[in-house]
């Protein structure tokens, strides 16, 4: 019998969008992308990776000690982003927090993005 533990999204670390620009500054930020492909293909945070939650795990093991990861998604409340931190700081210790608000945003702020595919994609 499998037993579904119920988790509290909201207990997740939050980042601002401030601190997040502050930490992509200084070299210490890894933006993860938890959308779709298609909406990381239109734009996507300077240097995101794009994963499906269920690799997240994985791809922190990987992870330069000293960075900071930083979960993103279209959600609301932060939802898929939050349950990437739990995942992760659950089962490595690592600095890994939900990025607040969303990516319009970042961009209404005039603050820096890419576009197209990630590297190795196949089209």
């Amino acid at each position: 019998m499998v037993v579904k533990q119920k988790v509290d999204y909201r207990e997740a670390e939050r980042i601002s969008q401030e601190d997040a620009k502050a930490l992509l500054d200084r070299g210490e930020a890894i933006f993860v992308d938890l959308r779709s492909p298609f909406f990381y293909e239109q734009f996507h945070l300077p240097g995101a990776v794009r994963l499906d939650l269920k690799d997240v795990v994985k791809h922190a093991e990987t992870a330069p000690p000293r960075k900071t990861l930083i979960y993103y998604c279209d959600c609301p409340n932060e939802e898929t982003s939050a349950r990437a931190v739990q995942l992760v700081r659950k089962r490595l210790p690592v600095r890994a927090v939900a990025f607040v608000g969303t990516v319009e945003e970042w961009l209404e702020k005039g603050y820096p993005f890419e576009r197209g595919a990630p590297a190795g994609a196949t089209a």
